[in-house]
């Protein structure tokens, strides 16, 4: 009897443990530990403690020879390539920083010191963080390298995307020099015209998107080529295409490189037209990061991501770039091109005279800060563009005369120029219906105001903030790309539906031929051609003969 129960022991023992597999331990092994922990911590009701502290033995236990591995490493393509760029670019910065000398003999940096600005960033609570943004420094302090052709460059910021961000820089270009060899993210040449043709002889696709144009008028034909009589011919209107400003002037008085990663290749993005601008201000999608993505939508965009980026970031500049009140000040070389035209400065340069106020003072009123980008007009750009002018009496008198025609006295392009704001226009004049405030100041802190930051941010274009103080100020954005709207996005509205044919319009019908017309038609026109031949092959012995 008490070898059948001891028999009986040792098997339930040698049940309980066994394991399900190597990871996990037993149940006599998990019961043991459970009334060890039980007796050293005794808590005061064991019973409520015990699913507890099963659960937390499972979790934390360790099983020598499975969980002493280390992950498997899976090699994402290019991610090597980028880091060892990465390396290289923040070895270049550090020996620039061990021997300053070494660079200033060669050229004047263009790219100022971004952890100095990232200091202010982050007592505001903006920015991308001390490493990021170093990490994106000794980046951005490769693109002169590579472009000598460059000035002024800074991190315009960061526009985030579904599947990848998109690192954004901004530039200007010195006077004078050439952009040999630039290509933008699609791989055309910068300086090329909209619409190239290439070497099979089929147009490009345009950033424009411009469609085909109607024929100024249409019929209808019959079967035997005439017109019906009564039928008026369609007059649409003309759609002049307003054309794109060069790059330094207006909308493009800045250009702008784009990475996806600290490493990658920074990469040009194109010059913005009127219609990608008057188009991106009619939609709202997220970016994806990839420049070649469509872009889904109505009014059907007129390119793809880049080119919406592009748009969006002109957008973004115009509205939130901005810089302390005499900072700034226009060119007082600026000459007008027309006598009765006046022609607003693209760019501003520094005031020598600029007295620099502090941070404390300069987040005391809005009207301490002003624009230091140009305003897009509703056209499109930055420089009102007259369809009209130049065009001379005959024009105004076809446009008149097909005024008559379609029945109305109109002119038919607006003779009044747009206007919009000027250069240095105070910060404070701003304003969006259904907004508070268009933007928001205080200072960086209220323990230390005197040497307090102020920060200006933008609820137009929420991720917009600008940070200064003295003669030290600088913009950033981080967001999404796109404009606050009070009521919601609504999608644009489908153009009307055209009207059907007039039934006042006497037209006659005509049935269509049958076989044997058709059959005898075609016998009429195959000898109306024969004869024509034997006439222009007497012809010819006539003039053979006079010879």
């Amino acid at each position: 009897m008490a070898q059948s129960r001891g028999k009986a022991l040792k098997d339930a023992k040698a049940f309980l443990m066994k394991r399900s597999n190597e990871a996990d331990p037993s149940i006599y092994e998990h019961m043991s530990a459970m009334v060890e922990k039980i007796l050293t911590i005794r808590p005061d009701n064991a019973l409520d403690s015990f699913n507890q502290i099963s659960d937390d033995l499972r979790q934390h236990t360790f099983a020598p020879g499975t969980q002493d591995v280390v992950k498997e490493f899976v090699a994402v393509p290019g991610l090597m390539d980028c880091g060892q760029k990465e390396i290289s670019a923040i070895q270049g910065v550090l020996a620039t920083h061990d021997d300053p000398g070494v660079e200033d003999d060669a050229f004047e940096d263009p790219v100022p010191d971004m952890m100095e600005r990232a200091i202010m960033f982050d007592a505001a609570g903006v920015g991308l963080g001390m490493e990021e943004t170093y990490r994106v420094y000794a980046h951005l302090k490769a693109l002169p390298r590579t472009r000598k052709f460059l000035e002024n460059i800074r991190f315009f910021g960061k526009i985030m995307g579904t599947s990848h961000d998109y690192y954004v820089a901004e530039a200007n270009i010195k006077d004078g020099e050439e952009e040999e060899g630039e290509v933008d993210v699609f791989g055309k040449p910068v300086s090329a015209a909209p619409e190239e043709v290439d070497e099979d002889g089929d147009a490009d696709e345009s950033p424009r998107g411009d469609e085909p144009q109607p024929a100024d008028t249409f019929s209808v034909s019959g079967d035997n080529g005439s017109h019906f009589a009564g039928v008026p011919p369609l007059n649409p209107p003309k759609v002049i295409d307003v054309p794109l400003e060069i790059t330094g002037e207006g909308v493009n008085v800045k250009i702008y490189y784009i990475c996806r990663n600290p490493g990658e290749d920074w990469r040009r993005l194109p010059n913005a037209t009127p219609k990608m601008i008057s188009t991106a201000r009619q939609l709202r999608r997220y970016f994806t990061g990839d420049v070649d993505a469509p872009v889904h939508g109505y009014p059907q965009f007129p390119g793809k991501e880049g080119h919406y980026l592009r748009a969006q970031i002109g957008r973004i500049a115009a509205a939130t770039n901005i810089s302390p009140l005499g900072f700034y000040k226009t060119p007082d070389d600026e000459e007008e091109e027309d006598e009765n035209e006046e022609r607003t400065p693209d760019r501003v340069e520094a005031n020598d005279e600029y007295e620099a106020m502090g941070g404390t003072e300069l987040s005391e009123s809005l009207a301490n800060w002003v624009h230091n980008v140009k305003y897009i007009l509703p056209q499109g750009r930055c420089t009102f563009f007259n369809p009209m002018k130049g065009k001379g009496e005959d024009f105004e008198d076809d446009e008149e005369e097909e005024d008559e025609e379609r029945g109305g006295d109109e002119a038919e392009f607006p003779m009044e120029a747009e206007t919009g704001p000027l250069l240095l226009n105070p910060v404070s004049d701003d304003g969006l219906p259904g907004l508070v405030a268009a933007w928001s100041i205080r200072r960086s802190s209220n323990i230390f105001p005197h040497q307090a930051h102020a920060v200006v941010r933008s609820n137009i274009w929420p991720g917009a903030c600008s940070v200064g103080n003295a003669k030290l100020f600088e913009n950033i954005y981080i967001g999404f790309g796109h404009k606050y709207q009070p009521e919601g996005f609504s999608p644009a509205l489908p153009p009307p539906q055209l009207d059907e044919f007039s039934p006042e319009i006497a037209v006659k019908e005509i049935a269509d031929p049958t076989p044997a017309e058709e059959e005898a038609m075609r016998k009429n026109e195959e000898d109306k051609e024969d004869d024509e031949e034997d006439e222009e092959g007497d012809e010819d012995e006539g003039e053979e003969d006079d010879d």
